[in-house]
């Protein structure tokens, strides 16, 4: 067992180092089967019987899964592995307990405990937070949160979240994998230290048994599979495939002041221009559900950028 352990670890740094987030492809399985450097904090409910003395826990559904936070499937969007998010079920208080999976350093345990998330590597860039995934709702209500946090020598300097809500989805048994992305808004040029990287799927109110994500290929800089950023750091857009709208955040080399943004189609048709004014961190939002399906490019300072509509 401790050769399989210290090969096992051998085998996360070779990979870690050229994937910039520990284990971000989800490729590592540990001895016990979990996937390593991925869990949730979760002790099963349980109260002591006053006739008897003894502990009694509640009875928990787990949707035929060993451990319903954070399991490895074979269903991944490249490679042989990704990450499978579920929710469980308390039968014993009628609730659903909403699942997880969080980032963290320790690779010999099996959950985060009290020290969740992993130091960013000197030099290393951390500009935002990207992954594919593959959802799959029982409910209207379910909604899947996902975060990046940056700390520095004094707390938190950059932060990056997703919301995955789709209420109208239908499950017709053939899903298939989406990109998501937001860039980290940073309040600070101080040094990233550490940071912390966790997938919610909602709360007990909104989350729904049945409910599940894959998440696969998650990615924090420039090395991403994705190359929809502006070249020189003028701007960022997210997402990169929408529906409604598409989010334009000002880069570190961009002033405040007004700019004037051409939305063409690839062809090279110009088919929609909007003027937005930045100040300080705040992002804009451009509404793009009047377009017809396909690629677009926005452009704008001579910069230009590509998402798709769907």
């Amino acid at each position: 067992m401790k050769k399989n352990y210290y090969m096992m670890l051998l085998l996360m740094i070779a990979i870690s180092s050229s994937a910039q987030v520990v284990n971000g492809d989800f490729e590592i399985l540990k001895p016990n089967g979990k996937v390593s450097n991925w869990g949730i904090n979760f002790s099963m409910p349980a109260v002591i019987d006053v006739g008897t003395g003894q502990s009694v826990s509640d009875e928990i559904m787990f949707d035929n899964y060993v451990d319903f936070s954070c399991s490895s499937t074979t269903d991944a969007f490249s490679g042989a592995r990704a990450l499978d998010i579920r929710n469980a079920y308390n039968m014993t208080q009628g609730q659903v307990i909403p699942g997880g999976a969080t980032l963290f350093h320790d690779a010999s345990q099996d959950s985060p405990g009290w020290n969740p998330g992993v130091p960013v590597e000197p030099g290393m860039e951390v500009s935002f937070l990207a992954f594919h995934y593959k959802y799959i709702p029982f409910g209207v209500t379910d909604v899947i949160e996902a975060e990046l946090v940056v700390l520095g020598e004094n707390g938190e300097i950059g932060r990056a979240s997703i919301q995955i809500a789709e209420p109208d989805y239908v499950y017709d048994g053939n899903v298939q994998f989406k990109y998501a992305q937001a860039p980290v808004l940073y309040t600070s040029n101080e040094t990233p230290l550490w940071m912390y990287i966790s997938f919610s799927m909602g709360t007990v109110e909104n989350a729904t048994f049945g409910t599940k994500i894959i998440i696969d290929n998650v990615r924090v800089n420039n090395n991403s599979l994705a190359n929809n950023q502006f070249s020189n750091s003028l701007f960022s857009i997210f997402p990169t495939v929408t529906t409604q709208t598409v989010n334009i955040v000002r880069g570190i080399s961009a002033h405040d002041g007004n700019y004037n943004f051409k939305i063409y189609t690839i062809d090279g048709k110009l088919v929609s221009e909007h003027a937005s004014t930045f100040a300080d961190n705040n992002a804009v939002s451009l509404d793009v559900s009047s377009l017809t399906k396909g690629v677009y490019f926005i452009q704008s300072e001579g910069i230009t950028s590509k998402f798709i509509k769907e």
